[in-house]
């Protein structure tokens, strides 16, 4: 009983641990992870040449941090953002979600490409209970 206790009370804590651990990972370990920072995106992504290159990485990011989202939403019940059930999340609305972003203006904390458009989902597709 007291093992079920502590697993118990474990579990509901890193319920709460969950939205700052993952937003700490990401802002901490994001940029020297990859090759690209924010910086580098505005200053180039108008680059013909360098287009497909930032198609890919932002895919990649944008997909890992869909998943990442999901998981958080069966596991812990609550989700980051909430894109509508029937719409499929492209590259390209992910190039168009951080470029509305930065085009609004929001100043992002951090250098990286993967934080700015974790903020740029939760910005576009909030959650009703959020």
């Amino acid at each position: 009983m007291l093992l079920f206790f502590e697993v118990n009370i474990k579990m509901n804590i890193s319920k709460y641990l969950l939205l700052p651990t993952f937003l700490t990972f990401i802002y901490f370990f994001s940029t020297p992870a990859n090759s690209m920072g924010l910086s580098n995106y505005i200053e180039n992504k108008d680059n013909p040449e360098l287009k497909q290159f930032f198609l890919t990485h932002i895919s990649g990011v944008g997909d890992g941090i869909f998943w990442s989202n999901a998981f958080a939403e069966s596991r812990y019940g609550k989700a980051f953002f909430c894109s509508p059930a029937k719409m499929v999340l492209e590259p390209q609305n992910y190039v168009t979600i951080l470029n509305r972003l930065i085009e609004s203006g929001y100043k992002v904390e951090t250098d990286s490409v993967g934080f700015a458009l974790f903020i740029g989902l939760v910005k576009t597709f909030p959650c009703e209970s959020n």
